[in-house]
């Protein structure tokens, strides 16, 4: 589909910057879980028990019995998103934040309804752009390099991916930046810092 509007956008003349679109990992659960195939009655009520013990001991504080909990359920049912989602809560807790991404990411990648954009569909707009040659701007990228521990969150959204007014003017001045570089428009005196704002 996106290298159809592409083609039909060139074959318009219109000028094209492809935006790799980004989501909240930190503060964002997932919209639907669901286990993995095969679980035995016990092993689920295993999963549970875990998962509930580590909800508590995380509200409670308790970071690391609250690891031990999921770690535990994670092993019977590595695919149930909020397991996953709350592994990376409790390791940003734990100081290890790049574990933490690894597992919010997850979480993502297994949430049943996906509203967020997986790191396929990222890859897809990127290999779109270097296909057609299209300039891109690498949204993803950008908001995890500029967020705290490279885990997007409520300082850039204000959902699961709309961005705040901050996100928005983020990636206009990226947009403006890049059709300016192609000649497609040109400044104008209004835009500077407090003109953009």
């Amino acid at each position: 589909s996106l290298r159809q509007i592409v083609e039909i956008a060139r074959d318009a003349g219109a000028e094209m910057i492809l935006v790799v679109p980004a989501s909240n990992l930190r503060d964002c659960t997932p919209f639907k879980s669901e286990h993995r195939d095969g679980l035995t009655s016990d092993q689920l009520r295993e999963f549970r028990a875990n998962l509930r013990a580590a909800e508590e001991a995380f509200q409670a504080g308790q970071a690391a019995e609250a690891l031990s909990r999921i770690d535990r359920a994670a092993r019977i049912d590595p695919r149930y998103a909020a397991a996953q989602y709350l592994r990376g809560r409790v390791l940003i807790e734990t100081g290890d934040t790049k574990a933490a991404r690894q597992a919010l990411v997850r979480a993502r990648e297994e949430d049943v309804c996906p509203l967020r954009a997986f790191e396929a569909i990222q890859e897809l707009v990127r290999d779109v752009a270097a296909e057609y040659r299209i300039p891109e701007i690498d949204f993803a990228a950008l908001i995890d390099g500029e967020s705290a521990d490279g885990i997007p969150g409520a300082d850039w959204f204000l959902d699961h991916v709309h961005p705040t007014i901050e996100g928005n003017a983020r990636v206009a001045r990226e947009v403006a930046n890049g059709l300016t570089g192609r000649k497609v428009v040109s400044p104008q005196p209004s835009w500077t810092s407090d003109g953009f704002d």
